[in-house]
C-alpha cells in the first residue's frame, strides 16, 4: 500500500480518498492486493478478499426482502449482474462469498438459486433494448449472448 499510494503512513494516504480522489487509482490497489494474495498467499491479503466476498454476499442477501419475488422464479433463480474490476478477483472472493450466502436462514426468503453474471456487452445495449421494447419496437437481439454465468448457488 505504501508503494501504491507513495505514502509512509495512513495520513499520507488521506488525500487519495478526499481532496485528490481518483476512483480508478484507488481501485488499482485491488489488483496489487490480488497479485499479493495469489503469488505469496499473504494472510492479510487473503483475509481481505475472503471478507470482501462475504460482505458482497451479505449485501445481496440484505436486498432480497425488497426484491420482487418474480425475479426468483426463473431457472437461474435470482440473476445478479456483477460489474467492476473487483470481480476479476473472483477466485479470491468465492470462498468468502459462499460463506456469506450460508448465513441466509432457509425459511427467510423464497429463493432457491442465485446466479452471478458478467456482461459481455456494455450495459447501454440493454438500455437500448429495454427502451425500444417500452416504445413498442422489437429489436433482433440474441439476449443469451449478453452475459456469461460465472457462478451459481443453490440454497
Amino acid at each position: 500500500m505504501s508503494d501504491h499510494f507513495g505514502a509512509s503512513d495512513q495520513r499520507g494516504m488521506l488525500r487519495y480518498f478526499y481532496s485528490d480522489f481518483k476512483k480508478d487509482f484507488v481501485a488499482g490497489m485491488c489488483r496489487e492486493l490480488a497479485d499479493c494474495a495469489r503469488d505469496t498467499r499473504d494472510p492479510l491479503c487473503c483475509l481481505a478478499f475472503h471478507s470482501a466476498g462475504r460482505y458482497l454476499a451479505l449485501h445481496i442477501l440484505a436486498l432480497l426482502p425488497k426484491a420482487d419475488k418474480a425475479l426468483f422464479s426463473a431457472d437461474a433463480g435470482l440473476k445478479v449482474v456483477c460489474t467492476g474490476s473487483v470481480w476479476k478477483s473472483w477466485d479470491l472472493l468465492k470462498e468468502g462469498f459462499i460463506e456469506g450466502l450460508g448465513s441466509l436462514s432457509p425459511d427467510a426468503i423464497e429463493i432457491n438459486k442465485l446466479t452471478l453474471l458478467s456482461l459481455n456487452k456494455p450495459a447501454a445495449f440493454g438500455a437500448v433494448y429495454l427502451g425500444a421494447r417500452k416504445a413498442g419496437h422489437s429489436l433482433p437481439v440474441d439476449l443469451s449472448q449478453n452475459a456469461t454465468v460465472f457462478f451459481q448457488h443453490t440454497f
